[in-house]
């Protein structure tokens, strides 16, 4: 089976950030159309950090600066 830029070739031309968006775009289709894909052993790690930056707001990092880590 081809990889999926060799399915969708213009996605090679895509910037950085329209990957990312894309991306974004992928998660929240997943979040919204495939709950069962969680495990509970994720579900109570995910409930376990939120829980943690519920105590401490400082903790998050923001969408922005997260993604300017991920630059090289």
């Amino acid at each position: 089976m081809p990889n999926v830029m060799e399915r969708y070739p213009d996605l090679a031309n895509a910037t950085p950030n329209e990957k990312l968006a894309l991306i974004d775009e992928l998660w929240l289709s997943i979040r919204e159309s495939a709950t069962e894909i969680i495990t509970s052993e994720h579900q109570a790690e995910l409930d376990q950090r939120i829980a943690k930056i519920d105590a401490d707001p400082t903790l998050a990092m923001d969408p922005g600066t997260a993604r300017g880590l991920l630059k090289p």
